[in-house]
């Protein structure tokens, strides 16, 4: 009974599930064909659609209203686009710029654009100035600022405000003396005590307050000089001042602002104030020293290119900037950072590129050419990794750059591959692949010379020099593997005296 039961259940379910399946696939089905009809659909008929969605998929009505608003905002976007098309052509031309180019597009948008006529211009242009008022391009446009505290534009480029929320900062400047001074006091608390974002000075005591040609306030502290305050008050439009409603009673001094110029500073801790007024440069040094000739430069000792200055008080040279004096650089200016880097990956990939050849080498000196090695699945393994490595070098020492299509059989023409079954059945092969090995060790000797003399800041010419000529003195004239021809028969260098007399074995 239980069986039975059991089976009548899981019979149900396997019904239910069934129709399920047969429900969700009708669902989709009908979905499909209303997101197909969605795309283009007259903006009228959409609450309506989304109806018919919302009862199959509240998620994909969702979507499908989500994806009508982007849409929305892209053809709103368009639009106002077509509209600045249109208001910044002239006059003359903006019928012209609304026939040929932007009624075609809203045509072909389906919208029913009229034709520019008289009676209908009036119209457009009210929908151009309404499209690009809204995207603030017209009266009601957003205002702007180049920057923080600069003057406010608004959108046709006029001048809103001078400085607009521009926070109060002090100004600095050097007196005569080459000492700083404020030109704008910073903003003191009711404690003395600077207001927050303010430098941490003394406030001033007894001080009387004065305008800047900015409008600013000018503190003229209480420690300026008797002379140069009593000038300021009497004179204030002399020194950019305009009194502030202070007052002081100062003896009577009569001192001009060019006799104060002329003069030192009597202020106390040199907190001399001059608002608004630049005074002089301090006098410096530079009339005491003057540049060395090249030849002056020789005379002194110095390496060439050296920049070097004599001081006319003293009489002592003073080196400014004195080149890479190493020896076999030629007093050459050291490279940058970034040139140096470039030059020693060169450099390095030359010298890897060399070994690459060199292990290659090794690997037919010790693999003979013979027909079993076709059949010899580790030794050709070996000879075929090192070619691979020789070949990919083949890039680097001819700067190819990536391999292109049609460039492996340039590179095989450079060097031979000794595995392929054409060069194990040529017992010429070991001969012609021995000869552009030796071209390639001629290349990259010439590319390390080049590099050699082109860069004396990075490589010492002279001990690259030596050394060169001491191993070609001890070279040998033979090599293990090499193939020579004598008589006739071709023979291969196994070892013995590679200088005169080494040993070979014939090659058949």
């Amino acid at each position: 009974m239980d069986d039975y039961q059991g089976n009548f259940l899981r019979a149900l379910q396997g019904g239910y599930n069934f129709g399920q399946q047969i429900k969700q696939q009708r669902d989709q089905t009908q979905l499909k064909g209303l997101a197909a009809l969605a795309y283009g659909m007259p903006r009228d008929q959409r609450q309506g659609h989304l109806s018919e969605l919302a009862k199959l998929s509240p998620e994909f009505a969702q979507a499908q209203q989500k994806n009508w608003n982007a849409e929305d905002d892209r053809d709103q976007q368009e639009l106002i686009g077509y509209a600045r098309f249109i208001k910044q052509a002239p006059p003359e031309q903006q019928q012209a710029a609304y026939t040929n180019y932007v009624l075609p597009k809203l045509r072909a948008r389906g919208m029913q654009a009229p034709d520019w006529t008289q009676d209908t211009q009036d119209t457009i242009l009210k929908t151009v100035n309404a499209l690009t008022q809204y995207d603030g391009e017209g009266g009601a446009g957003e205002q702007f600022t180049l920057g923080p505290g600069s003057k406010r534009f608004g959108p046709n480029g006029e001048v809103i405000a001078e400085v607009p929320f521009a926070p109060p900062r002090p100004q600095i400047y050097t007196d005569a003396e080459g000492n700083v001074h404020w030109l704008t006091p910073p903003t003191f608390n009711s404690n003395g005590a600077p207001a927050p974002g303010q430098p941490k000075v003394t406030a001033p005591s007894g001080s009387t307050l004065f305008k800047g040609p900015d409008g600013m306030p000018i503190t003229i502290g209480d420690d300026l000089d008797p002379q140069t305050r009593e000038s300021i008050l009497q004179n204030p439009g002399e020194w950019n001042a305009v009194p502030d409603g202070g007052s002081a009673t100062l003896p009577s001094v009569d001192r001009t602002p060019a006799e104060y110029y002329g003069a030192p500073s009597a202020g106390a801790g040199g907190s001399t104030i001059i608002p608004g007024v630049r005074g002089p440069r301090k006098q410096d040094n530079r009339d005491q020293f003057v540049q060395l000739t090249p030849d002056e430069v020789q005379r002194a000792g110095l390496p060439r290119d050296t920049v070097a200055q004599r001081n006319l008080s003293t009489g002592a040279i003073d080196v400014v900037n004195k080149p890479d004096a190493r020896p076999g650089t030629g007093g050459v200016v050291p490279l940058s950072a970034g040139e140096a880097a470039a030059v020693r990956k060169q450099f390095k990939e030359t010298k890897d590129a060399f070994n690459m050849f060199k292990a290659f080498d090794t690997a037919l000196a010790e693999v003979p050419n013979d027909p079993r090695l076709l059949l010899d699945g580790a030794a050709k393994g070996r000879l075929g990794t090192a070619y691979n490595n020789a070949r990919a070098s083949l890039r680097i020492l001819y700067n190819t750059g990536v391999l292109q299509p049609g460039e492996l059989p340039m590179l095989e023409n450079a060097l031979r591959d000794p595995t392929s079954f054409s060069a194990v059945t040529d017992p010429r092969t070991r001969a012609q692949i021995d000869a552009q090995l030796d071209e390639l060790y001629r290349v990259i000797e010439r590319n390390i010379d080049t590099q050699v003399e082109s860069y004396p800041q990075l490589f010492n010419g002279d001990v690259y020099r030596q050394r060169k000529a001491a191993a070609q003195q001890g070279a040998s004239r033979y090599k293990v593997g090499q193939i020579i021809t004598e008589g006739g028969r071709r023979y291969r260098v196994t070892g013995g005296d590679l200088n005169g007399n080494p040993e070979v074995e014939e090659v058949r």
